[in-house]
């Protein structure tokens, strides 16, 4: 996982797993607070503009994730690189939880955080709310690593994930959609 095999690693995987879920939190916390900036560019766009952007963007983002249309989301394909990985514990791990907690520096092939970062970006929420969403991003990066060593069968885990991926994923999106509208409607009814 983060550590050297087995019990030969010098930290326990928990500390390990502590500084890495915390560096996870962070970085989806600066990812928020970059957004936060762009949020405050983009209001400067006239409403009917944002909203129907946003509109478009979830439809297509929508598409997408029913599989009726295939494309690529931007992305830094390139891996952290492995001099990361060789800095001194904990400053390694901290890191690469960072990178990873940013969302810019890996792969994500769910369209559920391009849709969260378009709602924020373009639905001009609250500072609460975008800080919110990076630490909810953190958090929820941080569950993986945490459940699957808190399993005590690593390889189990990976199969049951496996099994159920699809489903996660899908319902994470429509959850995220439901959640979006509710709060852009709740936003115009006031």
């Amino acid at each position: 996982m983060l550590t050297s095999p087995g019990w030969r690693g010098p930290n326990s995987q928990w500390h390990v797993l502590l500084f890495f879920s915390f560096a996870l939190v962070l970085g989806g916390a600066t990812t928020a607070s970059v957004l936060a900036v762009a949020s405050g560019f983009a209001s400067a766009a006239a409403e009917v503009v944002r909203h129907s952007l946003l509109v478009c963007l979830s439809i297509l983002f929508s598409i997408r994730e029913i599989g009726l249309l295939s494309f690529k989301l931007p992305q830094r394909a390139k891996l952290i690189p492995q001099s990361v990985f060789a800095r001194p514990f904990p400053a390694n791990v901290v890191q690469f939880g960072w990178e990873l907690g940013t969302g810019v520096r890996t792969y994500i092939s769910s369209t559920t955080p391009y849709l969260v970062g378009a709602i924020l970006l373009l639905g001009k929420p609250d500072i609460a709310a975008l800080l919110a969403a990076g630490v909810g991003f953190g958090v929820g990066r941080a569950a993986s690593p945490i459940s699957r060593f808190a399993s005590g069968d690593g390889d189990r885990w990976d199969d049951l994930l496996d099994r159920r991926l699809g489903v996660v994923t899908r319902a994470a999106f429509v959850a995220t959609l439901l959640l979006g509208l509710g709060l852009f409607l709740q936003r115009e009814i006031r």
